[in-house]
């Protein structure tokens, strides 16, 4: 289970230093026992780096306000920041004007234009060239949009992000306010028609004890019931079709058919009025169950789990590119499924792709079944809803 956190806060160093505001993405992983679920912790952040355009609180009487108020602190003059993102639905949209004006539009850019409003500070939207989050490079410069904060090329840096120890000595990270999970998306499989489909109405216990329970109220009517005059001068094959007879008349119960037995003492009655009750109930859930059965095609859906992907060696899997936090995380892991994933690489079986490009480089591999994407589940959900909106199927 991977979770994505969301969080804003106010960091103040000394007087006239850097101001933080912080919408933050952090990644941690918490492994159980191996082959147990791993949690993967994600915080989308936005991290405002003040250094260089807030000079406003080197003015003493300011500085001290915020530290005075740091619930209700606002700018008396209005600050301009520049603010740094990629886009990554549904958590920003980016729109490009054709004079170059960059709009976004979302909930972290929602998030975004409440602290503007609420510190009275306008800001100006920019995109690192490379279209990533941010790693740290042997120089020890950064790339993506960690990068352009980390040179004050920008003030603000819009999440999601993921947390990592070296990234906490670039920027800082603050409480969450949401979480989301990590899913498998993959292709639809194509519709079946099993020839056994009418037993799936019930499962196999069902089906053995409905056999046990008629079993068990022949014989129960055979020993315990009514038996003919003289029946010591029967022979073998007269008490066979006796047998026989009630063993049918009992198939015909469960079948919704009509009877016939010659029933005089209560015991009887009580045995065939116990499993006339029992068919009834059970072949009414089953005939209601197999019509619904009947009206929705049978779909397969065989991945599951991050199991069910490690098994099937003809799937391969499409993370976030090399780059980014969560592969990063998975070469961590000592043990378990998720260390199992992070392998896949050694045999080929594992594809990065930004997940801005779903549309036109992911999408198309997972339709042709032999693709899945894992990525967090509100992304996913909006992929899902983009393909129904467009093509009127889920």
């Amino acid at each position: 289970m991977v979770v994505v956190t969301v969080c804003v806060s106010l960091v103040v160093d000394t007087p006239g230093s850097i101001v933080m505001v912080v919408v933050m993405v952090c990644v941690s992983v918490v492994v159980d026992t191996p082959g147990s679920i791993v949690m993967v912790l994600v915080f989308v952040s936005v991290v405002i780096d003040a250094s260089k355009h807030l000079e406003v609180l080197e003015d003493p009487d300011v500085y001290q306000d915020l530290l005075a108020n740091p619930s209700t602190f606002r700018f008396k003059q209005s600050v301009s920041l520049i603010v740094s993102g990629v886009e990554w639905k549904p958590h920003l949209d980016f729109e490009k004007s054709p004079d170059g004006h960059l709009t976004v539009q979302g909930p972290v850019a929602n998030l975004l234009n409440m602290v503007a409003a609420s510190l009275n500070f306008t800001y100006s939207l920019v995109t690192p060239e490379d279209q990533t989050w941010g790693r740290k490079l042997p120089d020890g410069n950064w790339t993506g949009m960690v990068g352009q904060v980390f040179r004050q090329e920008a003030d603000i840096a819009l999440g999601p992000f993921a947390q990592s120890v070296e990234r906490r000595q670039a920027v800082d990270y603050t409480q969450s306010f949401f979480f989301d999970g990590r899913t498998i998306i993959a292709g639809k499989g194509r519709p079946e028609i099993d020839p056994w489909s009418f037993m799936l109405p019930l499962q196999p216990p069902v089906w053995v004890a409905l056999l046990v329970g008629l079993v068990v109220a022949w014989l129960s009517l055979v020993v315990m019931g009514h038996n003919p005059k003289d029946s010591s001068q029967l022979t073998s094959a007269s008490h066979f079709m006796r047998a026989s007879h009630l063993l049918f008349q009992h198939l015909r119960i469960i079948l919704r058919q009509d009877v016939s037995m010659n029933i005089t003492r209560g015991q009887e009655m009580v045995l065939v009025g116990g499993w006339v009750v029992v068919s009834v109930v059970v072949t009414c859930s089953y005939s209601g169950t197999l019509v619904s059965l009947l009206a929705v095609r049978h779909v397969p859906q065989p991945l599951q789990t991050i199991r069910d992907v490690l098994d099937a060696t003809h799937i391969t899997v499409v993370l976030e590119g090399a780059n980014t936090i969560v592969p990063l995380t998975l070469t961590k892991i000592k043990a378990g499924e998720l260390k199992e994933l992070n392998d896949l690489k050694f045999s080929g079986r594992i594809k990065y792709k930004n997940p801005a490009l779903f549309k036109k480089e992911v999408e198309p591999l997972v339709l042709q079944g032999d693709h899945v994407q894992i990525d967090n589940t509100l992304t996913i959900n909006s992929h899902i809803d983009s393909g129904f909106a467009t093509t009127s199927k889920s």
